[in-house]
């Protein structure tokens, strides 16, 4: 427990100025992770953790670690600036709740197969600077409402933010 509480303080004071910044020009990537962000920060003052709130502090930590990370590749490999990336950051969220509906069908191929499609569709998109149509938007969004309702799936920020 403690190592995973020195991680996330780690992680924490390496990635402070982005978060900040995000959350400064009032980012949609940092609103999408300030659930996350103030369970973590709840738990981690504790001294002692039960076992759901290891899990809770471990799915968490992980979750907004790989997340940030993906968006720290986009933003330093495709933009010049933490608000060019901003601009993008309705497609970008877009992005990071497919690629975490992606993780959790693992057991599907073929739903899975057709969201890594959507995946790379949207990314191809974000990069090439276009606008994502009305009607793409609206597959997309009927195929995740589809296999949300059939695997009962949640995105992990959704999770955390019913317990904010």
């Amino acid at each position: 427990m403690i190592d995973i509480k020195r991680d996330y303080a780690y992680f924490k004071k390496e990635n402070k100025n982005f978060i900040d910044k995000l959350k400064e020009i009032d980012s949609l990537i940092y609103l999408r992770f300030e659930g996350i962000i103030e369970v973590l920060d709840s738990l981690e003052k504790q001294e002692t953790f039960t076992n759901d709130e290891l899990s809770i502090f471990d799915i968490g930590y992980l979750y907004l670690f790989d997340q940030l990370e993906m968006v720290n590749t986009y933003l330093s490999n495709n933009f010049s600036s933490i608000e060019e990336l901003d601009d993008k950051s309705v497609l970008i969220t877009f992005l990071l709740d497919l690629d975490d509906l992606c993780c959790q069908l693992a057991n599907d191929n073929e739903e899975r197969s057709k969201l890594e499609k959507y995946i790379l569709k949207v990314e191809d998109i974000l990069l090439s600077e276009q606008i994502l149509s009305d009607e793409l938007y609206q597959k997309i969004d009927d195929f995740i409402k589809k296999i949300s309702q059939k695997h009962n799936l949640n995105t992990i920020v959704d999770l955390f933010n019913s317990n904010t």
